[in-house]
């Protein structure tokens, strides 16, 4: 089965990346190439149609997760559930979805390096030469995998580093939305939120996002949850 072009991102938010820095590039190098106005105009229309839906998957996933624990608090939470949480924007394109947009990126890719004119160093500058970790205009950064224990109380979220920067944490203390928590940079992470009053419980729940060179990268881990009682002070 093939796998693939070698300088394709496997991932979709890998795919964005690289589509977004392709069709951004490629104006550069249009001229020499012979590549007409339509070609340009329609690969970046690709690259943005291709980005709102990664993006817009995003904010209907972490509306989803905010959604959930809303339903959660008013079944069963130790809290009011607030409010609702908001809908995300609508997702708009510009103008109709088109299909197998990358079956065609991948045949322009072709008739580009067919071109008597091109060369390696275009090819990398456009991100279509493979790169030494098999990839092209862009690294894939795996979502961060998240731990919990408790420390005192305190919810510890456990994260690996890995080749990248640090971490966002994002957090949701059951009012149903995730707002921001910190930026990490050496794992693991202690929260030191005051706990609930004396006696009562609250679930708490965390989501991160790697970061290379303060961007963030790759995607939103899957959440983790812990339910934290507040103690004598």
């Amino acid at each position: 089965m093939s796998k693939g072009p070698t300088y394709l991102p496997t991932n979709d938010v890998g795919k964005k990346d690289w589509l977004k820095h392709f069709s951004t590039t490629l104006p550069v190098y249009a001229p020499v190439l012979d590549l007409g106005d339509n070609t340009l105009k329609r690969m970046a229309t690709h690259a943005i149609n291709f980005e709102a839906i990664i993006l817009g998957l995003e904010r209907y996933r972490t509306y989803g997760l905010a959604l959930t624990a809303f339903k959660d608090l008013m079944r069963d939470g130790k809290s009011e559930p607030g409010q609702l949480p908001d809908v995300p924007k609508p997702i708009v394109l510009e103008g109709d979805a088109v299909a197998d947009i990358f079956g065609e990126v991948g045949l322009l890719v072709n008739t580009i390096k067919g071109s008597k004119k091109y060369n390696e160093s275009m090819g990398k500058a456009l991100g279509i030469e493979a790169s030494a970790d098999g990839g092209g205009g862009g690294s894939e950064a795996p979502k961060p995998v998240l731990g919990i224990e408790l420390q005192g109380g305190r919810p510890n979220i456990l994260w690996k580093k890995g080749k990248m920067d640090g971490v966002k944490i994002m957090v949701d203390r059951g009012t149903g939305t995730y707002t921001f928590l910190a930026i990490d940079t050496h794992p693991d992470y202690l929260d030191t939120h005051p706990l609930p009053e004396l006696g009562k419980s609250e679930l708490w729940r965390y989501i991160a996002i790697y970061l290379k060179r303060d961007e963030e990268v790759g995607e939103w881990s899957d959440p983790v949850q812990v339910s934290v009682t507040g103690r004598p002070a």
